[in-house]
């Protein structure tokens, strides 16, 4: 019997390890693997054929770029009924996205394509942030998914016209949206629809202050003959007429088991706390008040966390085997760690715990592991890079500097160091830092910044500042170290912490900011408003609620909600008037003859004046209809000067010798200058 038993499991191993690892394609997907294989990291996920050989079903895993003739024979497949698109890349590699919209434009051809699933997983990795970037779909291009029928979406931005484009679409049935930005939306237009799941959705009232509501009965009520709706992976009951929404300050009674808090989430695990940014963790940026822990979701506390640590190695039982690693991905593989963004690796942002090393994917430390030399190396492509980005879509660094693992031209230990991800064939790396003898110097640019940026597009920060390695002005250790990448030639320099000594007070900054801005770098508050942990000061309850990350010491905070009182809609102007190009409740009306757009900006074009796009007639003046309805095209430069490093029609000119992009930036690199690229010559010179 027990043999028996053995032959059938062996039998039923053999059977799922040959599917799982040694499956052969034949007919179009065969032909379609070949072309996904000729790039690394790319992977065919699945294909189905029919008994003609003729693909019906593909899913893709898209990582890097593919030639845009493989994009279209892959799409020329017009048997296609389901297709499943993971594409994810590095938010440094954002100009490089034209092989994702030109499969958004190609899969319209596929004209018997009735399922559609897109994943847009396009992120910021860096050493202050790693979050999702969010897509837009344009406008016509979802109107020609004639025969679609169900349509999933993640990490989208979805607009009025999306939403109005698929509601013509005769056989569309079903709706999965997934960690998607919702604008404030009208879904009366869904008439069609059956069937809904929406995840994290949010309905955005105010993209530029967060403001949201959840997506809840109000929306419902307006999807006609709907029959089935999912809720954050539960079923909804439409047969309800209220829904269980309460506001509370308390903890919520469910615990979060995704590593998630929040409001929307829950509270997180005994013992942990929840940080301002809504995750769960026991470090110091989820757990000290001082930098936005909330209370209410987990513990919190007044001083440091990070007591020793223990080495571990315990896994996951699946081994990774794309360099990354989580609950998603699997462990790494042996010997390497998993660092709190879910990336494998050896270096110390990957090991030490103190930075989020994830134990249970790999192994992690408690002391730095850089210790051990490596040689040096400096083996190079053959073309040199003249715009600070370096690998193989720019280029070796000049002679001297190093290629960091996010492909940017640098002397600091971010970009040297080997254990950091220095890429030798690009430039020069080391195993040991390369800041063990530095003095503070304030070498400078003959151009002194007057915007807060810095570097070689903008000059040098006002005296006693630092320049960040992102090019920004400041005085924090982020901005002042060289270890961190400060930038010499542009502001001073430091190799010792200079928050050595630091004591906790509500008392306010010295200094009065006057550019909306507040915190540490920028001052606290005028007086009245508040500082929000995001560093802007203003009067709403994001700004001004404890709860909500208030920093008492750049401006007044309060625990109880400061809208208590009604107000109503008027036409009359604010009684302050805006002198940073900002405007609405929290900045005051713009200047004489100018416009308040949707966004809270000032402005003249018709995406500020034209009341159907948004203007705001309390802010500014406001038109019922085109405000450039009389152009003419000159290239002559604007009799103003711009002084805040914008420029265009609504900013003026570049100052003497700088170019102005497409983008309305000043600047002197080929991006801002050649014409090729959208140089405008009407605001600066061109090349």
């Amino acid at each position: 019997m027990i043999i028996n038993h053995l032959l059938k499991y062996s039998i039923l191993i053999i059977f799922i390890f040959h599917y799982t690892f040694a499956k052969e394609y034949k007919g179009n997907c065969k032909e379609i693997k070949t072309i996904i294989d000729k790039v690394e990291y790319n992977e065919l996920t699945d294909c189905v054929n029919d008994n003609n050989g003729n693909v019906v079903s593909l899913d893709i895993y898209y990582n890097k770029e593919i030639e845009t003739d493989d994009i279209k024979k892959i799409l020329s497949y017009n048997t296609l009924t389901k297709f499943t698109l993971t594409y994810e890349r590095s938010y440094y590699y954002s100009d490089k996205h034209d092989g994702f919209k030109l499969i958004l434009n190609l899969i319209s051809n596929l004209t018997n394509l009735e399922e559609l699933h897109i994943i847009y997983s396009v992120y910021d990795e860096s050493q202050t942030s790693y979050y999702n970037k969010f897509f837009t779909i344009d406008k016509n291009i979802l109107k020609n998914y004639k025969n679609l029928k169900k349509l999933g979406l993640k990490f989208f931005q979805i607009s009025q016209d999306n939403i109005d484009e698929l509601s013509t679409l005769k056989n569309f049935k079903e709706l999965e949206l997934d960690t998607c930005i919702l604008e404030d939306l009208n879904f009366e237009s869904f008439e069609n629809i059956e069937i809904l799941s929406v995840t994290d959705g949010k309905i955005y009232n105010n993209m530029k202050t967060s403001e949201y509501t959840n997506f809840d009965k109000e929306y419902i009520k307006q999807f006609k003959n709907l029959k089935k709706l999912i809720l954050n992976g539960e079923p909804y009951d439409l047969t309800s007429t209220t829904t269980k929404t309460t506001t509370t300050t308390k903890k919520s009674s469910a615990t979060s088991t995704n590593g998630r808090c929040g409001k929307d989430y829950g509270h997180c695990p005994s013992g942990q706390c929840c940080s301002k940014y809504n995750h769960c963790g026991t470090s110091d940026d989820h757990c000290l008040a001082s930098k936005g822990c909330q209370s209410e979701f987990g513990k919190c506390t007044s001083t440091s966390t990070t007591t020793k640590t223990t080495t571990t190695t315990k896994k996951s039982s699946a081994t990774s085997t794309n360099g990354r690693c989580g609950k998603d991905y699997g462990h790494c593989p042996s010997g390497q760690c998993c660092s709190k963004y879910n990336h494998c690796g050896t270096s110390d942002d990957h090991c030490l715990a103190s930075k989020g090393c994830q134990s249970e994917f790999g192994k992690c430390t408690s002391t730095s592991t850089t210790t051990k030399k490596t040689t040096t190396t400096t083996k190079k492509s053959s073309a040199t890079s003249t715009n600070g980005r370096c690998g193989k879509d720019y280029g070796h660094c000049p002679s001297g500097q190093c290629c960091s693992k996010y492909n940017h031209c640098g002397t600091s230990d971010d970009h040297c160091l080997a254990s950091k991800g220095c890429q030798s064939e690009f430039g020069k790396c080391t195993s040991t830092s390369t800041t063990t003898k530095t003095t503070t110097t304030t070498k400078k640019s003959s151009a002194t910044s007057t915007n807060g940026r810095c570097g070689k597009d903008y000059g040098h920060c006002p005296s006693g500042q630092c320049c960040s390695k992102y090019n920004h002005c400041g005085t924090s250790d982020d901005h002042c170290l060289a270890s961190k990448g400060c930038q010499s030639e542009f502001g001073k320099c430091t190799s010792t912490s200079t928050t050595t000594k630091t004591t906790t007070t509500t008392k306010k900054s010295s200094a009065t900011s006057t550019n909306g801005r507040c915190g540490k770098d920028y001052g606290h508050c005028p007086s009245g408003q508040c500082c929000s942990k995001y560093n802007h000061c203003g009067t709403s309850d994001d700004h001004c609620l404890a709860s909500k990350g208030c920093q008492s010491e750049f401006g007044k905070c309060t625990s109880t909600s400061t809208t208590t009182k009604k107000t109503t809609t008027t036409t009359k102007k604010s009684s302050a008037t805006s002198t940073n190009g900002r405007c609405g409740k929290d900045y005051g009306h713009c200047p004489s003859g100018q416009c308040c757009s949707k966004y809270n900006h000032c402005g003249t074009s018709d995406d500020h004046c034209l009341a159907s796009k948004g203007c705001q007639s309390e802010f500014g003046k406001c038109t019922s209809t085109s405000t450039t309805t009389k152009t003419t095209t000159t290239t002559k430069k604007s009799s103003a000067t711009s002084t805040n490093g914008r420029c265009g029609k609504d900013y003026g000119k570049c100052p003497s010798g700088q170019c102005c992009s497409k983008y309305n930036h000043c600047g002197t690199s080929d991006d801002h200058c050649l014409a090729s690229k959208g140089c405008q010559s009407e605001f600066g010179k061109c090349k």
